[in-house]
């Protein structure tokens, strides 16, 4: 009985000097990094209202180059990237069965026409001898029938050999255009048939972009607009004019084709190649009676964080700390961008001064 009183009185008295050593231990330091950082009041920004729509980069040229004959390819002298002038020979296609008909074809009209020459002394004799009563009509009708039988034989045969001749200039494919060679379809030695697709060639450096317009933004459309081009992948900015519009969509699902010409020095400037995605920016008419102003949110583009497919901007929690935000953007506004989701007027966001946010890093506000 004393045994168990002493073991009991030693724990309670364990128990002491370890609430005793905790409470007075020293709190743990936050030892986080901290990142000096602006904070920036979202509020609304009166924005003048323009369409926007996608289109693609077009080459303002561009050709199928088809062949016209069955023949082997004796040898392609052009290959994809390749810039080529215009009249440029691409390939040739084997032509010996060509050539051989258009000998046989000469040697046809060189014998007709030397038969003629025959028919004709024969047409002069009997013609004189008819003036003097000693030949028929019979005897020259038959032999002004047999001169202008010959003359058809030999039209027939000159015909004959200019279809052949022809032919024979599309046994040399060439460039209908100066340009670049986007595809090629054909090897040297391939069989080839008529309508069978041997390269694609666009135009160099003259770009237009496509695009569909829905019909409740056809009232902005007008030939000869400036509007406004952004390329996606590289957001560059670029200036355009309005060419060409469909004023019907009969086949096209309700939507209208619009062509816009590029700034050429825009174009020359910039990255720019066939098949790039861009937004096309409209602006509205001034009589248009749906134009008005609309409080957008902006922010500005330096504070946007890009990770893969996603877009995400930095806020700042209640105690001082950076939380990632994933938003989606709009139209592009010179240095600022417009947020369409993620971010409501009133809340906040964050610009880093000297260091990399990172989300839950401690900022530390400055103006």
């Amino acid at each position: 009985m004393n045994n168990t009183k002493i073991i009991i009185a030693i724990i309670i008295f364990s128990l002491s000097l370890l609430a005793c050593n905790q409470e007075s231990a020293p709190l743990a330091q936050d030892t986080r990094p901290t990142v000096n950082a602006k904070i920036i009041l979202v509020g609304g920004s009166n924005v003048d209202r323009d369409y926007e729509v996608s289109g693609k980069v077009t080459a303002k040229n561009n050709a199928r180059i088809a062949a016209r004959i069955m023949g082997y390819v004796t040898s392609v002298n052009a290959n994809v990237g390749d810039y080529i002038q215009a009249g440029q020979i691409l390939a040739i296609i084997s032509d010996n069965e060509l050539q051989s008909s258009k000998a046989q074809a000469e040697a046809g009209i060189r014998e007709a026409k030397t038969a003629l020459q025959n028919i004709q002394k024969d047409y002069n004799r009997i013609s004189a001898l008819y003036d003097k009563g000693s030949a028929t009509q019979k005897e020259l009708d038959d032999i002004s029938t047999q001169k202008d039988v010959m003359l058809a034989k030999i039209k027939q045969a000159e015909e004959g050999k200019r279809q052949i001749e022809t032919t024979l200039t599309y046994t040399r494919i060439k460039a209908p255009f100066s340009g670049m060679i986007t595809e090629k379809h054909i090897q040297g030695g391939e069989l080839t048939s008529p309508g069978k697709t041997l390269f694609h060639i666009e135009s160099n450096r003259t770009f237009q972009v496509e695009a569909m317009i829905p019909e409740s933004q056809i009232s902005a459309i007008k030939k000869g607009k400036e509007v406004n081009v952004i390329i996606k992948s590289t957001r560059a900015k670029i200036k355009g004019t309005i060419n060409e519009f469909s004023q019907s969509s009969t086949n096209t699902g309700g939507q209208f084709l619009v062509k816009v010409n590029l700034n050429k020095k825009d174009v020359n400037n910039t990255k720019l190649f066939s098949g790039m995605y861009v937004k096309l920016r409209i602006p509205k008419e001034q009589n248009d009676s749906s134009t008005g102003i609309d409080k957008k949110i902006l922010v500005d583009q330096s504070a946007i964080i890009h990770k893969g497919q996603l877009t995400g901007i930095y806020t700042l929690s209640s105690d001082n700390q950076a939380v990632l935000r994933w938003i989606r953007l709009g139209a592009q506004y010179d240095q600022q961008v417009e947020v369409l989701s993620g971010l409501s007027i009133g809340e906040n966001y964050l610009i880093s001064t000297d260091g990399r946010l990172l989300n839950g890093v401690k900022v530390n506000v400055i103006q």
